[in-house]
């Protein structure tokens, strides 16, 4: 090798051995593909790019085109087709727009701070699988207290035990008839509301006679059962006594009481007021509030400076026990729905006078002043109404309680008929009044007269659902009018949903004012 040959710089392929040129020649390999993988994405990214921007300008250029040549592109709206509503649901609409007003925030009752309440709107612990003792009469007292609070109304805790599962939890509790179905009281009662149901005239009521007062007794019955505008099976059915129990309380005059055309007494204006402060109470839809104020109005300003109340509202020296009573049934069911009426408390207070000082006189309560008659239904009548009214250890709520326990039995088919005396020979009416007080008085009272009026009632049904009165002495059929049918229906219906329509010791309680030593329903705020 000469001097030339030294300084020239060598090719490595030249002077690197034969396994070292193959491997350089991998690694290159290698760098080339790796690039080609790095690129390939950007590439792709930036190409797709590119084709959006194009087809976007093509896309604006074909639009400012279109501008020019007319055509016209407009974005329509479908909107689905309405549902066609009922009509009953139509007139409840139009009847909350007519009364579109805020309900305001009332001083109502509420359960006091010891009572638990669960999620289904029971008290806890209210009802057991077991039988209730004969000697516990007190254990009512205690399930349920209902006094005036600031707090808004607990409606479920008043009304709690209408839902199923607490249906059946007072049906365990309360009934005698036990079994893994459907009690026979409640079978009885599921018929006569489907027969009700099914005889409801179009315009929403009940009778042609006495369509007020049958359609408000009807309403409480679906009630009771807490079936509510939304009920699947009676649903529309309640809609429609609803809208026609408002119709026919809007169409009289302010001051005035509603009337049933066969009625000259106005009955059916409590009857209706109650059903109606009921539904206001269940539901709080504002449109049954006014109408369930006027009606509160009239029987607030009907009352007689003693306490009582006389047909048609009449402020002369007669009174009535019997008609007092749905009266003071409509303020209680008003009282708790929160009404705005401000003389409402002094009315239940004043009531309270009239039955311990007026109505009861030597041992019992009288029919009204102006006979000196004990009937004997209106041990009922008035026993309950102090009971509701937190009376219920009265000397005169006792007395009254202990005699329907010994001369009052349930018979349907009574051919002796010793104690029914009334000319009406209508038991029901009486049976109604004692199923409720027996009810409140305790199981002491209760487990007795359970037995045999739940039997009873059940027996006496016909195959279709509903009842007629019991035959009159001698098995014959007592004579009734057009109403009979719905009259009897509804109160046996009421009698069999007592187990579950009101917790127990449902009441207003009566507390001592200080100052005077009168009691004062306003003293029940707390």
């Amino acid at each position: 090798m000469n001097d030339n040959e030294a300084l020239m710089p060598q090719d490595p392929a030249e002077t690197l051995p034969p396994e070292a040129m193959d491997l350089e020649t991998i690694l290159e390999e290698y760098r080339r593909r790796q690039m080609i993988e790095h690129l390939t994405g950007p590439v792709i990214s930036v190409a797709l790019h590119l084709i959006v921007m194009v087809f976007c300008f093509f896309f604006l250029a074909a639009d400012k085109k279109g501008e020019g040549s007319g055509a016209e592109f407009k974005a329509v709206t479908v909107m689905p087709k309405s549902i066609e509503k009922p009509p009953e649901e139509k007139k409840l609409e139009e009847l909350q727009e007519k009364f579109n007003e805020p309900v305001p925030t009332m001083e109502k009752p509420s359960l006091t701070d010891n009572t638990s309440v669960s999620e289904n709107g029971g008290a806890l612990g209210d009802f057991s699988d077991g039988p209730p003792s004969s000697n516990d009469g007190g254990e009512m007292d205690t399930v349920l207290e209902v006094k005036m609070s600031s707090s808004a109304l607990k409606i479920s805790g008043i009304y709690g035990g209408r839902r199923d599962s607490g249906r059946m939890g007072a049906l365990r509790r309360y009934g005698s008839q036990k079994g893994t179905g459907i009690p026979k009281t409640e079978e009885a009662v599921l018929k006569a509301l489907r027969w009700l149901k099914e005889h409801q005239s179009e315009d929403g009521s009940w009778s042609q006679t006495h369509p007020l007062s049958m359609s408000g007794l009807a309403l409480l019955c679906f009630l009771a059962h807490n079936e509510l505008a939304d009920s699947k099976e009676f649903g529309n059915t309640v809609s429609k006594a609803m809208v026609y129990l408002t119709d026919r309380m809007n169409n009289v005059g302010e001051g005035k009481p509603a009337h049933d055309g066969a009625d000259g007494h106005a009955y059916g204006h409590a009857i209706a007021t109650y059903a109606l402060a009921e539904a206001y109470g269940m539901t709080k839809n504002p449109t049954l509030k006014p109408v369930m104020e006027k009606g509160l109005a009239v029987i607030v300003a009907g009352q007689q400076p003693c306490g009582g109340w006389d047909y048609n509202y009449k402020k002369e020296a007669r009174w009535d026990t019997s008609f007092a009573g749905w009266q003071i049934q409509a303020l209680k069911a008003g009282f708790l729905a929160g009404s705005d009426n401000a003389q409402l408390p002094a009315a239940l207070q004043n009531s309270l006078g009239f039955l311990q000082k007026s109505a009861y006189k030597g041992g019992r309560f009288h029919y009204a002043s102006s006979e000196d008659r004990q009937a004997p239904h209106m041990q009922g009548v008035g026993s309950l109404c102090l009971q509701l009214l937190g009376q219920k250890d009265a000397q005169e709520t006792k007395s009254a309680l202990r005699w329907v326990k010994e001369n009052i039995t349930v018979i349907w088919n009574d051919e002796k008929r010793t104690v029914s005396n009334l000319s009406v020979n209508f038991d029901p009416y009486g049976w109604y009044y004692h199923t409720q007080a027996m009810f409140y008085a305790g199981t002491a009272y209760w487990n007795d007269w359970e037995k045999q009026f739940s039997k009873e009632l059940v027996r006496g049904q016909a195959s279709d659902g509903h009842w007629d009165a019991p035959p009159k002495r001698g098995g014959e059929r007592a004579e009734g009018g057009e109403h009979e049918p719905y009259y009897a229906t509804t109160l046996c219906c009421l009698m069999l949903e007592v187990y579950y329509r009101f917790l127990p010791s449902f009441r207003l309680d009566i507390k001592e004012d200080h100052k005077d030593g009168a009691a004062k329903i306003s003293d029940l705020i707390e």
